[in-house]
């Protein structure tokens, strides 16, 4: 009988994905450059979310989630911004 709790844990191989057009946590916070600890802060207003940053659409089994269509923009500016060297990856709007 295999204990759970003992066996190994499983690294992600890819990062997280949209699915259907559909953000989690995990998935916008790997779009974003950020930690999924950071982008909860950003929801809950604990930090400062970058400009432009959506309001969750929703919830799925008890986390937050985002169309894709409603986080695009602000995206790809952040990818831009973190491409040119003007922030790093794991930088927010507040530090």
């Amino acid at each position: 009988m295999t204990d759970v709790a003992r066996s190994p844990q499983r690294i992600r191989e890819t990062p997280p994905q949209p699915f259907h057009g559909v953000y989690d946590s995990p998935a916008l916070a790997h779009a974003f450059g950020v930690t999924p600890a950071l982008l909860r802060m950003w929801v809950a207003g604990i930090r400062v979310a970058p400009e432009g940053f959506p309001e969750p659409e929703g919830m799925l089994n008890g986390g937050n989630i985002w169309s894709a269509e409603s986080v695009a923009p602000i995206v790809e500016a952040r990818r831009q911004l973190i491409e040119r060297g003007e922030i790093r990856a794991e930088d927010s709007p507040s530090s």
